[in-house]
């Protein structure tokens, strides 16, 4: 951003004001203590069981729907 002294880095805020965008880290901290959180979970827990699953059979030849 330019203003009367030359270019200057803009804050995060002030981008913020600007694009009126969701905040990135934040969303990103909620992640990583989500993840954190089913590393510790015992494993006979409905979401740890979804986690760790692997698919049964395997996808049919040829090109993709």
């Amino acid at each position: 951003m330019k203003d009367q002294n030359g270019w200057r880095i803009r804050t995060n805020d002030e981008l913020h004001v600007t694009y009126r965008e969701p905040n990135i880290v934040a969303n990103e901290s909620k992640k990583t203590r989500w993840t954190g959180h089913l590393v510790r979970i015992s494993y006979d827990r409905t979401v740890k069981k979804v986690l760790l699953r692997k698919p049964d059979g395997s996808r049919k030849a040829g090109r993709p729907k």
